[in-house]
């Protein structure tokens, strides 16, 4: 009896030790993030359509996302959320669009004009991907817009402002992004001045 304890705790070590070291080289290994935003974005040319001086949604790319793995396991990604706030000039003083742009990383075309939409934005558990070793993956970064016109292209409008909230790995009791909650609650005038912007993009 001894001896088979023995060898059953040893191989109950064992797997614990390759459990370990498996675990350990499947967060160890390295995931490359390359943002490629645009340099300058042009709403002048966003093809919309107006009723009742309400602009219909219509969606707007920001750039692209590339993703890879230089591990041998594949590795499994949750994308974080990316919230713009567009800057403007009224009366020379610089303010914010009340609407705030939520972007989403997808694989799909744009729809063509005239078919405008709503991307999906209930993407807190959808978005996430996989990443095979090896493999690159190519995300456009999207958004939508919608609101008032009045909002959007009576005044001036000098950039737009983004903010990122990461949705951290690894815990299975996160049922949510709470940055991302607690930026969205934030105003955008709040958000410039208490928060780091992941990135301005200026307007031509």
């Amino acid at each position: 009896m001894e001896t088979k304890n023995k060898i059953y705790l040893g191989i109950i070590v064992f797997s614990l030790f390759i459990a370990i070291l498996l675990l350990s080289l499947y967060y160890a290994q390295e995931l490359e993030e390359e943002y490629h935003l645009v340099p300058i974005i042009e709403f002048g040319k966003i093809n919309y359509t107006i009723e009742n001086d309400y602009i219909q949604a219509a969606n707007i790319q920001i750039g692209e996302l590339k993703l890879r793995t230089k591990g041998t396991f594949s590795k499994d990604y949750k994308f974080p959320a990316l919230i713009g706030c567009i800057k403007k000039k009224v009366d020379g003083e610089y303010k914010f669009v009340n609407q705030k742009i939520q972007f989403q990383f997808t694989q799909e075309e744009l729809p063509a004009v005239k078919k405008y939409r709503r991307l999906d934005y209930y993407y807190r558990d959808q978005q996430e991907t996989k990443i095979e070793p090896g493999k690159e993956q190519t995300y456009k970064i999207v958004g939508s817009i919608w609101g008032q016109y009045s909002e959007y292209f009576e005044d001036p409008i000098i950039s737009l402002v983004l903010y990122k909230a990461e949705q951290k790995e690894g815990n299975p009791f996160d049922f949510g992004y709470s940055r991302y909650n607690e930026l969205m609650d934030k105003s955008c005038e709040t958000l410039e001045n208490t928060e780091d912007p992941f990135r301005e993009i200026p307007t031509n």
